[in-house]
């Protein structure tokens, strides 16, 4: 409302054709965002749609690599399509003022293009291009006077309807909610499947009651037999493969045998390169996990030093003949020994064998000179 007992008289003409212009303003500011409202919870309501429809179909059947990769596609150009379509377009192009007071006419009735003619008469000109204020003064104070009155007591809420509101998000909620129950009913069936289809080239085992461990990662010396267990967490099966892929050539497969209620074991023989391997059973199997072939160590050299104790004051170790089978070295002295190695090697040590202490007389001892005047 336009403050003052006498609006016609205590407020400029130009003051009130701005005042109707904002309240045409607000009510297309109030249908842009009921517009961006609706169109976030019903492109929410598309996005978690997809992703339940995906789910159960992924349930139904399971789903080839290609068929996740649609499925993660199609997902990506609905929130596109969504988030243009609902999002992007109203906050662009908003609706025009003269739509916009088309609107309030309707919502008001008998203003007979009224409102529409104030908006001209803001902007300074017609729709045709033509001046706005080529009408008489007495006209135009009687264009405001009666629009005024026509909108006494006007609400925005008459134009802005709030039930697509509602609507949508009646929507987003359902689809919310049958993903809900989705998740609670299926439990790691359900996070498993949405990871499939989040993830659509991963090496991911498919959604299934039975479900199969393997050891994980492995590594062999080259050459060793290597034993690799399955066991059987939840559901049963009677029988297990291991599918073995070399670096170069097919995958071959070998039956696991039976050792105990649910777990099954294989052995391998005679492995000399990189492979990698995973269990199938029940129309199920695990990921991927790789086989590292070590080479084995091997000791080429050893050199071994003598570390002289520091009352002797000489730094430089003293080195030992290879084909020594005994090492003298004074008291409180150090042996290091200096290993070259070749091969996979994780760590090395020297093992003493056998502690003993032997005696012997000395029957003469030189005496010799170490500073020319200090004996």
């Amino acid at each position: 409302s336009i403050p003052g007992e006498s609006p016609l008289t205590s407020v400029s003409l130009d003051e009130r054709t701005r005042h109707l212009t904002r309240v045409v303003s607000r009510t297309r500011a109030g249908l842009v965002a009921t517009a961006l409202t609706a169109g976030l919870f019903l492109a929410v309501a598309a996005a978690v749609g997809w992703v339940v429809g995906g789910i159960v179909l992924a349930l139904a059947a399971p789903l080839p690599v290609a068929g996740r990769v649609a499925v993660f596609a199609g997902w990506w150009a609905c929130v596109a399509a969504a988030a243009a379509a609902l999002l992007l377009v109203p906050a662009l192009r908003p609706p025009s003022l003269d739509t916009v007071a088309v609107l309030i006419e309707r919502a008001r009735g008998g203003m007979h293009n009224r409102l529409l003619t104030v908006i001209d008469l803001a902007r300074g000109r017609r729709r045709d291009g033509s001046p706005a204020r080529a009408a008489r003064p007495e006209m135009v104070e009687r264009l405001v006077e009666q629009t005024t009155s026509r909108l006494e007591g006007y609400r925005s809420g008459r134009v802005i309807k709030g039930r697509t509101v509602a609507r949508n998000l009646g929507i987003a909620a359902v689809a919310a909610t049958l993903l809900g129950g989705l998740a609670l009913s299926l439990g790691d069936r359900f996070s498993i499947t949405l990871e499939l289809l989040r993830n659509p080239t991963a090496d991911i085992p498919p959604a299934t009651w039975l479900q199969l461990a393997a050891p994980g990662p492995l590594a062999v010396l080259e050459g060793e037999p290597l034993e690799i267990g399955c066991e059987v967490t939840r559901g049963e099966t009677d029988a297990v493969s291991l599918v073995l892929t070399p670096p170069d050539g097919p995958p071959a497969r070998y039956p696991l045998r039976p050792i105990a209620a649910g777990r099954f074991v294989v052995t391998l023989d005679g492995l000399t390169a990189d492979s990698a391997y995973r269990l199938e059973g029940g129309n199920t199997w695990t990921r991927t996990f790789p086989i590292t072939i070590l080479r084995r160590p091997v000791i080429e050299e050893v050199t071994t030093l003598v570390r002289l104790p520091a009352y002797m004051r000489i730094d430089e170790p003293l080195p030992v003949e290879p084909d020594a089978l005994t090492i003298e070295a004074p008291y409180e002295a150090a042996v290091e020994f200096l290993a070259t190695v070749s091969g996979d090697v994780a760590e090395g040590g020297a093992r003493l064998l056998e502690r003993s202490l032997a005696r012997r007389t000395v029957e003469r001892v030189d005496e010799r000179v170490w500073f020319e005047d200090d004996l």
